[in-house]
Parts: C-alpha cells; sequence; structure tokens
C-alpha cells in the first residue's frame, strides 16, 4: 500500500502507564474530543507561545493518554508542522495528543540566530501545564521535529532535566538540520546524555525510504546499505 505521509514515526514504550495530576479533570471549557484547537501558553516570564494542540476522539479523563510534542522547522509554522507530521491524523495515531508549538520568530533554540531564547524551559513549563491539565502517561511523553525542530529535540534530549521526562526523535533527513553544539561554519564539544530507552525511526517519503534504521543511548545504525532496508523491511 502506498505511503501517503512525508515522514512516519515508530516509537515503542515499555514503561507502565504514570497518570498525571490531570487525569480526573474535564477537558477545558473551550476544548472537546476529536478537535484541533490553536491556543496560547504564558510562560514564567510573561511571554505569550501559541501553540496547537489535538485531543483524540477517544479521550477519557480517566485514562493517561501518550503526549507528543512535533517542533516545526525554521521559518516554518505550527499549521505546517501540524499537516505536515500527522500526528493529528487518527488512522495512526489513535489515542495521544499531540502538541505544536510555534517557535519565537519561527524557529527554536539551537540555531545561531535564535540566541536569548530559552525554548528549552519554555517546552517543560508547557509539559508541566498539560500534566496538570489532561490525562497524560507521563512515561510516554515524545518529542520529534523536522529540520530546525528536529535539531531541538537533540537539544533537549542533552538537557539535564528534559531527558529524565522526554523521549526524542528527531528527523533531519532530507532537511537542513542545527543539532546541539553546532554554529555556522565550526562545531563545538557538547556532552549529550542518554534517552530513557532505545527509539526506532522510519523515515518515509512516497514509496522510497530512506532509513535512520535505529537509535539508542549506546549505538546507532543510517544509510541506505542492504542490511538497514533490511531491518526495516522486518
Amino acid at each position: 500500500m502506498k505511503v501517503h505521509f512525508d515522514i512516519l514515526l515508530s516509537i515503542a514504550s515499555l514503561a507502565t502507564a504514570t497518570a498525571s495530576a490531570g487525569c480526573g479533570k474535564p477537558l477545558p471549557n473551550d476544548q472537546g474530543a476529536e478537535g484541533i484547537y490553536p491556543t496560547d501558553f504564558t510562560t514564567s516570564d510573561d511571554t505569550l507561545r501559541p501553540y496547537i494542540i489535538h485531543i483524540p476522539s477517544n479521550y477519557d479523563e480517566n485514562r493517561a493518554v501518550p503526549l507528543t510534542f512535533s517542533f516545526h522547522g525554521r521559518s516554518k509554522t505550527a499549521e505546517s508542522q501540524e499537516q505536515l507530521s500527522q500526528f493529528s491524523n487518527e488512522a495512526w495515531n489513535p489515542d495521544a495528543i499531540a502538541v505544536y508549538p510555534q517557535g519565537l520568530d519561527n524557529q527554536w533554540q539551537g540555531d545561531p540566530d535564535s540566541s536569548g531564547v530559552d525554548d528549552v524551559a519554555f517546552t517543560m513549563e508547557m509539559l508541566d501545564n498539560f500534566e496538570k491539565r489532561y490525562c497524560i502517561d507521563s512515561s510516554r511523553v515524545y518529542a520529534a521535529g523536522k529540520s530546525n525542530g528536529g535539531g531541538f529535540t537533540n537539544l533537549l534530549a542533552c538537557d539535564p532535566t528534559a531527558f529524565k521526562s522526554i523521549d526524542y526523535c528527531g528527523i533531519c533527513p532530507r532537511f537542513g538540520c542545527l543539532l546541539p553544539g553546532r554554529t555556522r561554519g565550526r562545531l563545538q564539544s557538547r556532552k549529550a546524555r542518554p534517552t530513557r530507552q532505545s527509539l526506532t525511526m522510519e523515515v518515509v517519503d512516497a514509496e522510497s525510504v530512506y532509513p535512520l534504521c535505529h537509535i539508542s543511548s549506546g549505538s546507532e545504525q543510517r544509510g541506505t546499505d542492504s542490511s538497514c532496508r533490511n531491518k526495516l523491511q522486518r
């Protein structure tokens, strides 16, 4: 069957459900199940940050569900990322709440032009807010992104606080990607901390597969060699 998604992520969690403080609470008055809602979040420094949230149709305030952050590429928007990522498509993501934050000046921390922006703190404040407002499985919180957004997920993975709470899958193939410790023209050393578990990622474009086969805390395999393709086919 032809794949119509530009990007397909397969993320498996082995942890047991950990219900957040928002379990048992009704949805906000302006939100309901099976909807996509543009809204705003005010950070601790009083900065208003727009985002889009998707609530699955089977959402139950007493059943903890996964939460996925999806970060757009540089110069793009939360709206374009919602359409690109397909995390709101219940045909293959029927259970998770999906959040599409908007970067300041349409970019994310990690880009050399975004100096002074603390998007890591912003993301962690959003996570804390969502866990208080919605019934979230705190053991299944994920972050993914395209291009600059994919690089930002790697920045989250290297943060000593964020890496304890979020599993990551950055998407960089076929797009420019600025990674932690990277500036234009040079690379800088930065110590990374492992994520909580291995993540598997498939990158799909029409009927062709461009694999970054396996990412783990200790090793990775990448490329388009036959062994990598065989892994994806299995």
